[in-house]
């Protein structure tokens, strides 16, 4: 994604036809996220996250890292589903719970999110053989 972006903003090189990820990390801040989107590859960036895919979650919140990707579709179990993984009620929740703790409490929180996260998530569901085409045959399957 963040190749695609730096090519799609240099007006000498062809145009990115689009882009699709699969398990991808978030992978700017909000400034990032909205100079990607304003781009002609923007509206054409697709996500897939299988459910279970730690990776999609790595680079917090809270750190202001979001996904750049508008559309965001989800793999569970060969089932199709559309999330926002960075909506704006989310992020707006968990500003207001760190505004009430000092910066050590803060660290603490966000790095004890992230291990809770992670806790009950498999690197297998990573796996683009295993996870991601697996699921997206199956929901081929079922259509």
């Amino acid at each position: 994604m963040i190749t695609a972006g730096r090519l799609a903003a240099d007006a000498s090189l062809p145009a990115i036809r689009g882009v699709f990820t699969y398990g991808s990390p978030r992978v700017g801040d909000t400034d990032y996220v909205s100079a990607y989107r304003a781009l002609s590859v923007g509206p054409r960036t697709n996500m897939w996250i299988a459910t279970g895919d730690p990776v999609a979650r790595v680079a917090p919140h809270s750190f202001d890292y979001r996904h750049a990707a508008e559309k965001q579709f989800t793999l569970d179990n060969g089932a199709i589903g559309i999330t926002e993984l960075d909506s704006l009620m989310a992020f707006q929740a968990e500003e207001a719970a760190f505004s009430k703790f000092p910066i050590v409490q803060n660290a603490v929180g966000v790095f004890s999110r992230l291990k809770n996260a992670f806790q009950n998530l498999d690197a297998a569901e990573h796996s683009i053989n295993d996870s991601y085409l697996k699921q997206l045959l199956q929901a081929k399957q079922n259509w």
